[in-house]
């Protein structure tokens, strides 16, 4: 082999050719955590529905190495081979109903006093008058003072009707 040199000329001697590789890159996908709120778990409770499953991913690189430093990387290949799953949290937003207390023992009723009639005939005085206490059977149909079933002492006609009763929705007035 005869090589000729000339003042302008430029030789260049390749010892190593280039060589290529492919390589692949394995990396990993992140599951992401999502909370769901639900309205039918208690305040603050967490339930995991779905667990996490990391995904992962394959890039596949053809690298040309001129001697032994890299000279070029081409990505010839992006592939998902498993796919990430996320992770599912429940949270409860459901606000605790307060707890209901056991029904408290009812009043013990006082008895009525005896029915007093209004016996004055003076109609200027006011004394006694519309104070009588009443009995369902007493026959009184006068404004009274007395009790209804749930203890509750009103004044009122007993023999009123609806709502104009007042001792409608505690149950109606007490006999004694």
């Amino acid at each position: 082999m005869i090589i000729l040199l000339s003042a302008f000329s430029l030789v260049f001697v390749v010892l190593n050719p280039p060589r290529t590789e492919r390589i692949k890159d394995v990396q990993v996908i992140k599951c992401k955590v999502k909370e769901i709120e639900d309205h039918n778990l208690e305040l603050g409770k967490r339930e995991t529905e779905q667990d996490c499953v990391d995904g992962k991913r394959e890039i596949t690189y053809e690298i040309e190495y001129f001697g032994d430093t890299e000279s070029s990387r081409k990505q010839i290949s992006d592939e998902i081979t498993v796919r990430s799953v996320d992770k599912i949290i429940r949270v409860g937003t459901k606000k605790e109903e307060p707890k209901k207390q056991s029904p408290s023992p009812k009043p013990t009723p006082t008895p009525a006093p005896a029915i007093k009639k209004n016996t004055s005939n003076n109609s200027s005085s006011n004394s006694g008058s519309g104070s009588q206490n009443y009995s369902p059977n007493s026959g009184v149909k006068d404004v009274v003072t007395g009790y209804c079933n749930d203890g509750t002492k009103v004044q009122g006609r007993p023999d009123a009707k609806g709502k104009a009763n007042v001792c409608w929705g505690r149950g109606g007035w007490r006999d004694y």
